[in-house]
């Protein structure tokens, strides 16, 4: 888990269900944050996993955006994220590969 940067999870893109997230995923957060065309990103719990490759990955659709996992070396976590520009943000996500 990471040390989150003061006011990053704060505004009206984010829920307050999880407060947490992991180290790999902050600059994701960062960057979606900025997106105009991003209205909400719900964080999902964190999962310990076995020692792994770092990856993004972005797992399908959901009806209001997508589901997607970010992989650090010992953890995982999804994320989903709210927009009505589906293939634009998996192409954004695709370069930040």
């Amino acid at each position: 888990m990471a040390n989150v940067p003061k006011g990053l999870l704060r505004g009206g893109k984010f829920n307050q269900n999880h407060s947490t997230v992991i180290d790999v995923s902050i600059p994701l957060i960062k960057k979606l944050n900025k997106l105009d065309y991003v209205t909400k990103i719900i964080l999902g719990p964190i999962r310990q996993l076995k020692s792994g490759q770092i990856r993004i990955v972005v797992q399908g659709d959901i009806q209001a955006g997508i589901k997607v996992f970010v992989r650090g070396s010992g953890c995982g976590q999804q994320f989903f994220v709210y927009t009505e520009e589906k293939e634009k943000l998996k192409d954004f996500i695709a370069t930040e590969l």
